[in-house]
């Protein structure tokens, strides 16, 4: 019992993205953060560093939540093998609180390590219900919590369990090839956007090597011919064009 209940520990520790590195570059952007402002406000490298300490700042959340999506992905690509799995041992004769337990030990990945942590709570007493709500509510994939809605409310119902796993193993990889698909379409407008980004930076290097430095004869010329000289300097130009490429 001490076993599994560390191993769940660890489960959870290890899903919730805790780890020493991230959390320093937190501790390290809010740090800068607060120094910039207090000390650096007048500095010409202020805006940076902000920029900098916000972004270093933002880390952990960025890193856990992508860390979040890719398992949920790779939970829905590997849960309609083992709900198909699942579905062979139960039609066989087996419960199927035990063929969870069985098909768990196989190669899922993140998948198995949530199973056999569902088989843990419920051999602890916890109703399976209860143990696969909670699974849906940690992956947050809608995909899965409408999978587990329908096998919670078969499981209550007393239903044909086995056909209810299959159909819903079917459909789980219809939609997943659908998505395929479709990022497969739209990838070459995302490459595009990519491309006009870059052309973009290119734009702005070239103007902050080329324009930039001649606003001040720009200045005087304008002066020579009457006009009226811009009133900005050579820092504002490149603060701005800083702002932009950031946007």
């Amino acid at each position: 019992m001490v076993k599994l209940f560390k191993k769940g520990l660890k489960f959870k520790f290890e899903f919730k993205g805790k780890n020493p590195l991230v959390l320093a570059f937190g501790v390290i952007g809010v740090s800068l953060f607060i120094v910039s402002v207090l000390f650096l406000s007048n500095t010409y490298f202020f805006q940076s560093l902000l920029v900098i300490s916000l972004l270093l700042g933002g880390l952990p959340f960025v890193i856990t939540q992508y860390v979040t999506y890719r398992r949920a992905k790779e939970i829905e690509v590997n849960l309609p093998d083992f709900l198909r799995d699942v579905a062979e041992s139960n039609r066989s004769g087996m419960p199927l609180v035990r063929a969870i337990e069985t098909a768990s030990k196989g190669a899922y990945g993140p998948l198995s390590e949530e199973m056999k942590l569902i088989s843990s709570q419920i051999s602890w007493g916890v109703p399976f219900e209860d143990t696969m709500e909670k699974f849906a509510a940690r992956i947050k994939s809608k995909l899965v919590r409408q999978a587990v809605t329908i096998i919670v409310e078969s499981h209550r119902s007393g239903g044909n369990i086995a056909d209810i796993l299959e159909t819903v193993s079917t459909d789980i990889k219809t939609l997943k090839r659908i998505e395929i698909e479709r990022k497969s379409k739209l990838k070459i407008y995302l490459i595009s956007i990519y491309m006009i980004f870059l052309l973009f930076l290119g734009i702005i290097i070239t103007l902050t090597i080329t324009f930039v430095p001649a606003t001040p004869d720009l200045n005087k010329a304008a002066g020579l011919l009457g006009g009226t000289p811009s009133s900005l300097s050579e820092d504002d130009f490149k603060n701005f064009f800083f702002h932009l490429s950031l946007i």
